[in-house]
């Protein structure tokens, strides 16, 4: 049986140990007794003491960690920053493509798919999301009051036949 190349690729922030970084780590741990998959992680932080790109080969995996810019809120909501972002992204990690076949990027983060497209366009990889959070969930936690008035419609009101009003959504 051939090898598959699988690339996880996730961003986070250095402050923040979430539920997507567990997911991965144990992922990870769990590909070890399967012999035919090389996993590479790419992970994009969000990290002061990540001054410049760093590859290590960690028991089963290799890990690839480079610093997010510090601006990263700005530059993905535009999308020719973007490109050049996910350009120089590439240009870091190629090597961990070439010569390579059977390649899988399992993206973790959503807010890579650029990224993962624009790899896929250079190597003709395939491409897995993988969907860690409600998409609308960024709606509800920006805005308190329509989180608090939804709370109360579900867990506080005694008048459950009351609608609830449609700019809540």
């Amino acid at each position: 049986m051939s090898i598959i190349n699988l690339y996880l690729i996730d961003m986070s922030h250095a402050s923040n140990t979430s539920g997507v970084d567990r997911h991965v780590s144990t992922l990870i741990s769990g590909l070890q007794d399967v012999a035919n998959i090389q996993v590479y992680w790419i992970h994009l932080r969000n990290d002061g003491t990540l001054l410049f790109p760093k590859e290590e080969k960690i028991g089963h995996y290799v890990k690839y960690s480079i610093p997010l810019p510090q601006q990263y809120n700005t530059i993905i909501a535009e999308r020719f920053w973007i490109r050049k972002y996910n350009e120089q992204v590439y240009r870091l990690i190629k090597h961990l493509f070439e010569g390579k076949e059977n390649c899988i990027i399992h993206l973790h983060t959503l807010n890579l798919i650029d990224l993962a497209v624009y790899i896929r366009e250079l190597t003709g990889c395939k491409i897995i999301t993988h969907l860690h959070c409600i998409p609308w969930k960024g709606l509800y936690n920006s805005n308190k009051k329509r989180f608090n008035r939804l709370y109360e419609l579900t867990y506080t009101n005694k008048n459950k036949a009351e609608k609830p009003n449609s700019e809540i959504y």
